[in-house]
């Protein structure tokens, strides 16, 4: 194990080389700390192995971008987790260089419900990236892109839902998200629980943006 185990050094100028191939491969995140060395890899190695209920023991992956992200990304995560730290940085998306994640208001430790929380994270920050590598650059915002993918993600939760209406949403959510990105999908899935209702929300939700979005263009302009 410990030789696929993560590792945690403190970084240097002699790092320099390592730290430009964690970027080329997307990997790895800097913590910047005043805590000893030692107390960071307690603090870290406490949350490598995580209990969930539904998939028993599992590793978490506390030093994959992705994981970090959502993990602590507080714009997309309601409940951010950080075992310690005073700053962090992950390899940004698209640019060759580091991008800062704000800790403010992020908790340490990472409770069991939460597990169950972060895997749904981490599968709408993987659709995310998806979509963001299939888009023209500048094409539409990273925003949007996690909107679409946190409903598809929530679509294919509800239960009973086939292959034809998945295929449905999506292409209803292609034609007409950039007037819907506003929508707090959390909310949106609590309160229609089968594909056939959701459909037609999104539907009616849809039309209704659709006529009235020359009216906000025009006010726009005026």
């Amino acid at each position: 194990m410990r030789q696929v185990s993560p590792h945690l050094i403190e970084i240097g100028t002699e790092h320099q080389a390592l730290l430009e191939a964690c970027l080329e491969k997307r990997s790895g995140c800097i913590i910047a700390s005043n805590k000893p060395l030692k107390d960071m890899q307690q603090a870290l190695a406490k949350q490598l192995v995580v209990e969930s209920s539904d998939q028993g023991t599992c590793y978490l992956r506390f030093y994959s971008p992705m994981v970090t992200r959502a993990l602590v990304d507080t714009q997309h995560n309601p409940t951010p987790s950080w075992p310690l730290a005073d700053s962090l940085y992950v390899p940004h998306y698209h640019l060759n260089s580091w991008q800062c994640m704000p800790l403010n208001g992020v908790r340490q430790g990472i409770t069991t419900t939460m597990h169950i929380q972060l895997a749904k994270q981490m599968q709408i920050q993987r659709t995310a990236y998806a979509l963001r590598l299939s888009a023209a650059e500048g094409e539409i915002s990273a925003l949007t892109h996690y909107r679409f993918a946190q409903a598809v993600v929530g679509f294919a939760e509800l239960t009973g839902v086939t292959f034809a209406e998945k295929d449905t949403w999506h292409s209803r959510l292609s034609d007409c998200l950039p007037l819907l990105s506003n929508i707090d999908w959390e909310a949106f899935f609590s309160d229609y629980q089968t594909p056939a209702l959701a459909l037609h929300a999104l539907t009616v939700r849809t039309s209704q943006a659709e006529m009235l979005a020359p009216h906000l263009q025009e006010r726009t302009h005026g």
